[in-house]
């Protein structure tokens, strides 16, 4: 667009036009140099639309890149809470086994339904 903004420019502004121009009666001017201006300034801006285009372009793809970088992060941060959930998941069963195994240890007729029918299942399996 800027070749086209430049060949506007030169085709207007050298000496040929300016001599075609003197002596031509304003009005037979008017409704062609409205036209012109029309013109120059539709490739004025189409010039600055491209840019700007382009560079809202550049900017999608930045967007897109750290879009794809976050949601590569969201993914690992699930991953490791669900690997940390299982992980507390079993330390709380050992847990719970180690202190019906030490219960049992030391006092062997502990009444352990007071604790829930999920102990109650897991002492039976010590004994």
């Amino acid at each position: 667009m800027a070749h086209n903004f430049i060949a506007l420019q030169d085709k207007f502004v050298s000496d040929e036009f300016v001599f075609k121009v003197e002596g031509v009666p304003t009005d037979d001017l008017m409704p062609r140099s409205a036209e012109l201006v029309a013109q120059f300034m539709t490739m004025f801006f189409q010039a600055f639309v491209d840019k700007d285009i382009e560079d809202l372009g550049k900017a999608k793809e930045k967007v897109e890149e750290k879009v794809k970088l976050l949601e590569s992060r969201v993914g690992k941060l699930v991953h490791d809470l669900e690997n940390e959930k299982e992980v507390r998941k079993k330390q709380y069963g050992q847990t719970i086994s180690n202190y019906i195994y030490t219960t049992l240890s030391k006092l062997p007729n502990f009444d352990f339904k007071i604790l829930g029918a999920e102990v109650v299942e897991i002492a039976d399996g010590f004994c």
